[in-house]
């Protein structure tokens, strides 16, 4: 048996209210007159190709304001880019000559120009990594003014990317002798021990021209703000930059994992003549993760299939624009589906997703880019156009000007990542040979170069690629593989299928692998008018019956994987629908796919839809995937005119469960009952199967009135709290609107949420076939930012408010952000004949701090 271990920690930026801040961020400001780092999102002014500015809040992506035209293409949803320009107005105090600033951007998209008083001193290309600017030599007392210029003119992407300052952004006003934050580093020895050695170590940076001597303090805190352990160190700093490693020893620290995502914060301060200069901090965890050939991924020692999806980084109706409150929904989502992994595609995270994924205990897979030396899709301005360019300038803090654009983005990936427990691998590419038209036979040789310097940043996790050549005919992508591998990382499968997994097991025994794409099964939320893929319309049937040439449905993908020990899980493509690449209709050249305009505008591919709102497949997976609630979800809905039946009348109806049996019922009359026959692994993987399928089906003549299945448990009694639409019944037209939040929750000033409302008939049943448009109005202390339905048909623009949006398949979704409210948000929905909806949210009173920071205190 060959098991590779890897231990690591977590890390970067978490909030989670039982301990004090780890980035203590003073309030927004444009006078800048002390030390510390201050969030920059506010009071900057924007225009795109040159039209009249207008203020502007960070993160912001302008693309998506903007109506899809056919002069963009499908892939990237008919939403095309431009050239636009932020400018921030600040102020420095006369006592703050003598210090540095550091501008951190977490992402910009993209070809990034960073002027400072009209003089441009830094580019930087890729939009999805992070980079900070050293502004010091450039700044002056009184007013100064930042410029950024993003270009995302020219085709970048096969998806749809956004443009602009779409992540956070913060300022760094430090002394000449300080500590690099950014290289901070946790390390551990065995978890194991009941006193675990831990090491923390990051450079003095020391621009004062001399030897300085400083003391180094280090300290850990528990979940609780407790004191673990305290270090401290003298060191001499000498001009330029100085290594300190403190170690110190925590007694018996509890275990991060999936279920219990425990952090810790690890602290370091500077102090000269016994003032502390500076301060910095990471969360972290305590874990261990081993890759096995034979048995996949252990986590602390125990086995865990991976049961993951693939995740673009666009928030739906927000674009690109990052936000923590709508990350956390959208993992919370995930993690009651039974997901424990994400892999993110296929580029690095944003700073929020990654934090949230340590807070919540979502493992994950970073991964660097979707291309190498060579563009995809004739993407002419994608990353193929820096991969081998020199960084070449001097303000890009810790980046060499000696190191190619792939080197220093690997960096920036794996430092702003390897303190976060949750990830589990680094990936250096997707699918690299796709697309691009050719085989260059020095890709093996990329492939080392980029393992090598992922193990440079962080050697406590492996490698991985995104394989899409699985039927091990391409020489050069078995050379990739083989450059992984040697390197002791691990082989990502996209779509391999039952032969392929096996076939590479035999073939390499002593390789590690797992699917990194799966399924690619193709549905559009609660369609049931036909099966298969519906031309009229542009939608897709819900029943897990259609996937792209090259996938599968999502049962034919997890039975492939549940059955194989040696494969250690899946990435499903993907978590959620996403905008552009809207398979069967994609398209790679500007003009409509469909003859009917610039639809549809985004994916079928997701097990929830861009609006947040889950298809019939989410139970399908939280039926596989968790075993510790009972699932019972019917499909379709049980409107005729809805629903696809054969000359007799009959329709298939299909079951996703987990219970030991089920029976179906039809207006009170049992159709049969169905046992469950539990399956067990060499591993220790339990799954069951109903006469040898992942569902249940029955073929049932239509007939007015109510589908029920029932449940049952091992002794034949009824399970009456399950998970899922357990009922379908024929309804009348749409009597109401009602929002399907029934608690009064908090909210804090500055905080996103969504909202969604159902139509209902008058006897209270669901009406799924609704389509009418819905209006929201919201009370004072509150704006509407954005509506979505999920119909990747639907091209009404997603952020303006009065304009209202269509139900799809009977529901619709508001984000609404709190805006300093004093007393309770009342959200009201209203459409043409319909009652109203209403609902009131708690305001808080407090203060809302992003994610990136937490005021002590608070």
């Amino acid at each position: 048996m060959m098991r590779t271990f890897f231990k690591t920690f977590a890390a970067a930026a978490l909030c989670f209210a039982e301990i004090p801040a780890w980035h203590v961020l003073a309030e927004e400001t444009e006078t800048l007159d002390h030390t510390g780092s201050f969030l920059w999102n506010s009071s900057w002014r924007f225009h795109e190709d040159g039209n009249e500015a207008a203020d502007t809040e960070l993160p912001h992506d302008w693309t998506i304001t903007h109506t899809p035209d056919e002069l963009g293409e499908a892939e990237s949803g008919f939403l095309p880019g431009g050239i636009g320009t932020y400018e921030k107005t600040f102020t420095v105090s006369e006592k703050l000559t003598d210090c540095e600033f550091l501008l951190e951007f977490e992402g910009v998209y993209h070809r990034a120009s960073v002027s400072v008083n009209d003089q441009q001193i830094a580019y930087h290309p890729y939009g999805y990594t992070p980079f900070t600017v050293d502004l010091t030599d450039f700044i002056s007392a009184g007013e100064n003014t930042v410029t950024v210029l993003c270009d995302t003119a020219e085709a970048s992407s096969r998806w749809y990317s956004g443009s602009g300052i779409y992540r956070n952004v913060t300022m760094h006003v430090k002394e000449k002798l300080h500590l690099d934050e950014q290289r901070m580093h946790v390390l551990y020895e065995d978890t194991d021990e009941k006193q675990v050695l831990t090491k923390l170590s990051a450079y003095l940076v020391n621009h004062t021209g001399e030897e300085q001597d400083a003391l180094v303090q280090a300290v850990i805190y528990d979940r609780y703000g407790r004191v673990c352990a305290r270090a401290s160190q003298n060191i001499t700093a000498e001009d330029g930059e100085t290594a300190a490693e403190l170690e110190l020893t925590v007694e018996d620290p509890d275990l991060w994992d999936t279920q219990h995502p425990v952090l810790y914060r690890a602290e370091m301060s500077l102090l000269y003549k016994d003032e502390i200069m500076d301060t910095i901090r990471t969360a972290y965890g305590y874990r261990t993760i081993a890759f096995d050939a034979d048995t996949g991924f252990y986590l602390n020692g125990e086995p865990v299939k991976l049961k993951g999806v693939c995740l673009h980084h666009d928030l739906g109706a927000l674009g690109a624009a990052d936000n923590r409150y709508l990350w956390k929904q959208r993992l919370e989502m995930l993690k009651e589906m039974g997901c424990n992994a994400v892999r993110i595609t296929h580029n690095p995270a944003s700073q929020s997703l990654l934090d949230l994924c340590a807070e919540t205990g979502m493992l994950v897979i970073e991964e660097s880019f979707d291309t190498w030396a060579y563009s995809k899709n004739w993407n002419l301005a994608d990353y193929a156009a820096c991969y081998n360019s020199q960084v070449a300038q001097d303000h890009l803090v810790n980046l060499s000007p000696d190191w190619i654009w792939a080197q220093a983005d690997i960096y920036s990936m794996v430092w702003a990542g390897r303190n976060n427990p949750a990830v589990i691998m680094w990936s250096i590419g997707n699918e690299i040979l796709g697309n691009i038209g050719l085989a260059p036979e020095d890709y093996p040789a990329y492939a080392d170069m980029l393992c090598s310097w992922t193990a440079e940043a962080d050697d406590q996790r492996p490698a991985t690629i995104g394989d899409n050549m699985t039927d091990g005919t391409s020489d050069v992508q078995n050379g990739m593989d083989r450059a992984v591998a040697e390197h002791g990382g691990v082989i990502g499968l996209n779509y391999a299928l039952t032969e392929e997994y096996d076939e590479l097991h035999a073939q390499y025994p002593d390789r590690v692998f797992y699917g990194s794409e799966t399924s690619s099964e193709l549905s559009s939320r609660g369609w049931y008018l036909k099966h298969g893929i519906d031309q009229d319309h542009l939608q897709v049937s819900a029943w897990d019956e259609e996937a792209v040439e090259w996938g599968c449905t999502a049962q034919k993908a997890w039975l492939d994987v549940i059955t194989r020990d040696f494969i250690a899980g899946e990435f499903v493509w993907t978590g959620f629908d996403y905008l552009g690449e809207p398979e069967p209709w994609n398209g790679t050249e500007p003009g409509s796919v469909s003859g009917r305009g610039p639809v549809p505008k985004s994916s079928y591919f997701g097990i929830i839809d861009t609006a947040g709102i889950p298809k019939d497949s989410y139970w399908f997976y939280q039926s596989q995937w968790r075993n510790d609630a009972t699932v019972v979800h019917i499909l379709p809905s049980w409107n005729k005119e809805s629903i696809s039946t054969d000359m007799l009348g009959k329709t298939k109806v299909t079951v996703y469960s987990n219970a030991p049996a089920v029976e179906l019922f039809l207006n009170g009359r049992s159709l049969g009952k169905r046992y469950a026959q539990t399956h067990t692994t060499d591993a220790g993987y339990e799954y069951q199967t109903y006469d040898g399928e992942l569902s249940l089906s029955w073929d049932v003549r239509w007939q007015e009135g109510t589908l029920e299945a029932v449940a049952y448990d091992e002794s034949d009694n009824v399970i009456s709290s399950v998970s899922g639409r357990n009922k379908a019944t024929t309804h009348a037209s749409a009597a109401s609107l009602e929002f399907t939040e029934k608690r009064r929750r908090s909210v804090s000033d500055g905080e996103l949420m969504t909202l969604y409302v159902s139509a209902y008939d008058a006897d209270g049943n669901p009406v799924y076939n609704s389509d009418q448009r819905v209006f929201f109005e919201v009370s004072e202390g509150a704006r509407i930012i954005a509506m979505d339905n999920g119909d990747p048909c639907d091209i009404d623009p997603y952020q303006s408010p009065e304009a209202g949006r269509k139900l799809f398949a009977g529901m619709v979704a508001v984000i609404i952000k709190v805006t300093g409210a004093s007393k309770d948000i009342t959200v009201t929905a209203q459409a043409e004949g319909m009652d109203p909806a209403q609902i009131r949210i708690m305001s808080s009173n407090r203060k809302h701090h992003p994610a990136v920071w937490r005021k002590e205190g608070e």
